[in-house]
């Protein structure tokens, strides 16, 4: 929203004339910027967002153009199950945890935030010994990188010492949150504490998840159960591994009166997998629809280069994405079922929004 001499009506006029799109957010790991151009525009728009990262002006207009926006985008949290279900989850489940909080921010922060804060904040967080550029496309690559080398000389060096927080912790008996709220539907989340991203045991517990529920679409256990006798509209489990300790999450809604009945079947297939040992045609027909998503998921130049750069930035490797499947095809059915009882064994974390609590 303006950089360099550049107002922000100037950045996004470029980009619209370009044939592309420049953003910037907070996922739940890192800060990142996204451009993307046609190859005429490359070496305009590389010098453009290298003042967005470096020489951000922080017009106070623009502050106040974006405030209300953000405001909005808060209160809209509350208005569709889903989100309104995960924010309640995340601020009771990852107490203490940076994870507790959702990246719209919080209401208290975002009407106060200053120009001044904002920019104290940048200066203290995008730092060279932090920061990964990952380009991809049609370019000179020779070239790119001498001209990246010039347009980048002034990002500080050195890195942030970010603290990670210990891994949630849940009562071996579990524990149950509800919450009343005025939608006429019954959503769940069952949790237990995961792992870090940078934990092996994440490749083995994709394969189980892919058994218990599906992978990115459903299917498998929970989906021909819970679906199969109609107790839900929507039903999902997923692995949650962040640079904070994360959570293994299953997710369901259903009619008010079949919240009961769903939370049964959730835990009864969570138990089950914690003592269950695939086969290897189970474990070959997992990998399968893990590796083809995630083909699918990487089409496009902009999602290879976030996950180029964001592979990087976590000590994986640039060309990590070429090593998966050779990873995915040492796994063994004992390695799953370890990972199984390791995590879905203990107890577990419940959270439901209801309009009827009792």
């Amino acid at each position: 929203k303006g950089a360099g001499d550049m107002s922000a009506e100037q950045i996004a006029d470029f980009f619209a004339n370009a044939g592309g799109s420049i953003a910037g957010s907070c996922g739940n790991n890192s800060i990142y910027w996204q451009a993307s151009v046609l190859s005429g525009g490359f070496d305009e728009a590389l010098s453009i967002l290298a003042d967005v990262v470096q020489h951000p002006t922080f017009p106070a207009k623009e502050l106040e153009i974006l405030r209300p926006r953000q405001l909005a985008d808060i209160d809209r949290v509350d208005e569709d199950w889903q989100p309104q279900l995960m924010a309640k989850f995340r601020a009771e489940f990852f107490k203490g945890s940076p994870l507790a909080l959702l990246t719209e921010g919080g209401k208290d922060v975002v009407a106060k935030a200053t120009v001044g804060q904002i920019s104290k904040h940048h200066s203290k967080y995008v730092r060279g010994g932090d920061s990964v550029l990952a380009i991809f496309g049609r370019f000179d690559a020779d070239a790119a990188a001498k001209r990246v080398k010039e347009l980048f000389a002034d990002l500080p060096g050195g890195t942030v010492d970010v603290k990670t927080p210990p891994a949630p912790k849940v009562p071996a008996d579990g524990k149950r949150v509800v919450m009343k709220t005025e939608k006429n539907i019954a959503a769940v989340i069952v949790a237990v504490p995961g792992m870090t991203v940078d934990n092996p045991d994440r490749f083995p517990l994709n394969v189980l998840d892919t058994i218990i529920s599906g992978y990115r679409l459903p299917s498998g256990w929970l989906h021909a159960e819970l679906r199969g006798k109609q107790l839900v509209y929507v039903v999902h489990a997923y692995n949650f591994p962040a640079l904070a300790p994360g959570a293994f999450i299953t997710y369901a809604a259903g009619e008010p009166d079949k919240a009961p009945e769903i939370l049964r079947i959730i835990d009864a297939n969570l138990r089950k997998a914690s003592n269950y040992t695939p086969t290897e045609v189970e474990i070959k027909r997992a990998v399968n629809t893990i590796l083809t998503a995630d083909v699918l998921g990487n089409q496009s130049m902009s999602s290879l280069a976030m996950t180029a750069a964001t592979d990087e930035l976590f000590g994986f490797g640039y060309d990590f994405r070429n090593k998966i499947e050779a990873i995915y095809a040492r796994i063994t059915p004992a390695d799953v079922a370890a990972v199984g009882k390791k995590y879905l064994s203990g107890g577990y974390f419940t959270v439901v929004t209801t309009p009827e609590p009792k």
